[in-house]
């Protein structure tokens, strides 16, 4: 099976990127396909045994389009179509600027006499020979037009291009005819070049959209200094692998992930986490591609390089989620998917109608064409993607990832939060701050040694400072989630738990003022305490306080008893705790709590953020691939989740916005062209008119979207 993004040349609006997924989904071995306008790309999954690469542009092409397969994570692949990107925009700002230098005297000579009444009308011929490299600048609406039209997947282009031909053919008659002065060559030409000047000023925009993924890409270093032999040797990115010895220079990029083995630095990794303060390393901390040497030299070990980096796996999980579709897109896509033929069926009812109503061949083919131009499929399409482009981006840049669309969008419907509280609520680097004495902690040393929870690192580390000698092995051990570890030393049963696990194995426990994490018992006598303690987060109550203010109910799941949960919930001014809690115990309040958040580490929890209705995991910089959650923070930061929620809100409001706007614009000029008003005395509206409605259209929609660009 594989999954894979590809670029898709040749669309227009939504009705291309309609017939794209059509296409792509109806072809035998395809398990889903989701094609995004505003990125021009699409995302495929496909068995390879069933259809190949070859079959799918095959089939893609048949209908009009081009699909390019080419490897996402190849920097020199994003180059290239950067620079296609650029070649293509300086093409397009050629044939715009060559249109309007004759659409404007065309313009002046054959309307001036409205405002200069002794303007004398300007001759036919005249007036052809400077449309006619109008039509030439805007050769691609009929190309591309024709071949929707007639591969049966007709789209805007197609509107453009019969609107405006069927004008350019009826005045070329009149003209050669000259049965009637009635020409229409500045309205072809004014139409062409506004639709050019809609496309232009989109096509720039929507490159604004994904600006911040572009930018992050940037960032990628192309050149390492290798140590080899003892000497230092510049070598290409794509020659560095894993093992190598690279030295980085203050204000060098990090080429490629590894371990620093020499020296220490202090490192900016907002690019990866949206921190803005340097990270400290020293000899043993793992370094990341693209993150900042920002004061001294030193020298790490690589352990992955390219696709394999953690910065490349957050570019892939952006690529990934712009490319996805929002459950509320799915109405805009239903419309785009048959908007074209039914305009094209009310022009050709509008000319019909006209016709029999006497008005005359004029005025029926000038409100038929006004209704082909004044349509928009684009404004309709164009809301979601580039809404999601855009907020994809931001919360990249702020160190939020969004698996998908449909997480971005759920994300701010929510009205529970759930939090973990080790290491989620609180800093999960505990501390003993108490314990009977040295038997006890050695005991517990000994059982928790092959644990990997936070507490057993306290107890251990401790361990480690009291005693000079080594901490003896154990062959036998099991854990028992959520109460703790029995292990057994030459014969010796250890018990290292909570109450309930001494409550279990018979064990009796004094009755303690304050109850202790950690018991410990040898066989089935009780031998001491051990209390532990984790320091809550700074900013953990300020995060709760901005969920608050946003409408959400903040919970926390503990396996701590009630008092110490109940002490910890205050400090975070959380007011409903469940505490005591098995894991099974989570998952059924994550599971019966209506549109819930659960907030974890990504690890311990993933159970629990894989049964939530979003699971937000809280990352360090290296775990940007956590399968369990819908959202991952990349920087330690809690407030990280009320920003998140707060641009999830803002990007669907947004999205409502324009698909308001872009509905309501559709249904109200599509009959004010068609020239209903006229029939109460109204006016109609001029193809010219109608032309730059429908640019501005398009371009507010883009130019909304893009005003989540300044989200904070």
């Amino acid at each position: 099976m594989k999954k894979t993004v590809c670029k898709v040349k040749g669309m227009s609006c939504a009705a291309c990127s309609a017939a794209v997924e059509k296409t792509l989904k109806g072809q035998k071995g395809v398990l889903s396909a989701s094609v995004n306008l505003a990125s021009e790309e699409a995302g495929i999954e496909f068995d390879e045994n069933i259809v190949s690469e070859n079959d799918l542009s095959e089939a893609v092409h048949k209908a009009g389009y081009e699909l390019v397969f080419s490897s996402s994570d190849s920097s020199e692949a994003d180059n290239s179509e950067d620079e296609e990107a650029m070649r293509a925009e300086k093409r397009r700002k050629i044939r715009l600027i060559t249109s309007l230098c004759f659409t404007i005297p065309l313009f002046v000579l054959t309307m001036g006499h409205m405002v200069i009444k002794t303007m004398p009308h300007v001759n036919g011929y005249i007036q052809l020979a400077l449309c006619v490299p109008v039509l030439i600048a805007g050769a691609s609406f009929f190309t591309r037009g024709f071949r929707g039209l007639f591969s049966g997947h007709p789209n805007m282009d197609t509107l453009v291009a019969v609107g405006s031909g069927a004008s350019f053919l009826y005045s070329l008659y009149n003209l050669f005819s000259k049965t009637s002065h009635n020409y229409y060559f500045e309205g072809v030409a004014t139409i062409i070049t506004l639709v050019m000047v809609g496309k232009y000023i989109e096509a720039r925009s929507k490159r604004k959209a994904g600006s911040s993924i572009k930018a992050l890409m940037k960032l990628s270093p192309t050149r390492a200094t290798v140590i080899s032999s003892g000497k230092q040797v510049e070598k290409d990115i794509k020659d560095v692998f894993a093992g190598d010895i690279v030295l980085v220079k203050p204000g060098e990029k990090i080429p490629a992930d590894g371990t620093l083995t020499e020296g220490y630095a202090d490192v900016n990794e907002s690019m990866l986490t949206g921190e803005s303060l340097p990270v400290h390393k020293t000899e043993g901390s793992a370094v990341f591609a693209g993150t900042i040497n920002t004061n001294s030299s030193f020298q790490y070990e690589v352990t992955k390089t390219g696709a394999d980096t953690a910065f490349a796996a957050i570019v892939r999980l952006v690529k990934e989620a712009q490319n996805s579709k929002a459950p509320i897109s799915r109405l805009a896509d239903k419309v785009s998917g048959v908007f074209v033929p039914i305009v094209m069926c009310i022009s050709a009812v509008t000319f019909l109608g006209w016709m029999l109503a006497g008005r005359g061949f004029s005025f029926a083919l000038t409100n038929a064409v006004s209704v082909l131009v004044i349509a928009c499929p684009c404004s309709l399409g164009l809301a979601t993607p580039i809404a999601i482009v855009t907020s994809t981006g931001v919360g990249a840049r702020l160190g939020i990832l969004f698996k998908n669309a449909e997480a971005l969008e759920n994300l701010g419907y929510m009205k529970n939060v759930m939090f973990d509280k080790t290491g989620t609520l609180t800093t999960g680097h505990p501390a003993v701050t108490e314990y009977s004495d040295d038997e006890t902690l050695r005991l517990a040393a000994i059982a928790e040694q092959n644990s990997e929870h936070p507490f057993a690192k306290a107890v251990l580390d401790t361990a480690a400072e009291k005693f000079c000698e080594e901490i003896p092995g154990v062959k036998y051990f099991t854990s028992f989630p959520g109460k703790g570890i029995i292990a057994r030393l030459n014969g010796e049963k250890i018990i290292a738990g909570n109450r309930a696990l001494m409550n279990d194995n018979g064990v009796s426990v004094p009755d303690f003022r304050e109850e202790a994490e950690i018991y410990v018992a040898s066989g089935s006598e009780y031998k001491g305490f051990v209390r532990v303690r984790d320091s809550v987060r700074a900013e953990s109550r300020e995060a709760v306080s901005e969920l608050k203010k946003l409408g959400l109910t903040a919970h926390m799941l503990t396996g701590d008893n009630q008092g110490k949960a109940a002490e910890i919930a205050s400090l975070c001014g959380i007011e409903k705790v469940h505490s005591s809690l098995m894991p099974q115990d989570k998952l059924d309040i994550v599971g019966n709590t209506e549109r819930s958040i659960m907030v974890g580490d990504g690890i311990n929890d993933a159970p629990s953020l894989e049964k939530a209705d979003i699971g937000v995991a809280m990352g360090n910089g290296t775990d940007v691939a956590i399968s369990s959650a819908d959202v991952v923070i990349m920087r330690d930061k809690l407030t990280a989740v009320p920003t998140s929620v707060r641009l999830s809100r803002q990007t669907i409001k947004n999205i409502k916005y324009s698909l308001f706007w872009a509905f309501v614009y559709n249904i109200a000029g599509i009959p004010i062209a068609a020239g209903v008003l006229t029939l109460f005395g109204g006016p109609s509206l001029n193809p010219m008119l109608c032309a730059l409605c429908m640019s501005a259209s398009s371009v507010s929609v883009v130019l909304n979207a893009l005003r989540l660009r300044r989200f904070r």
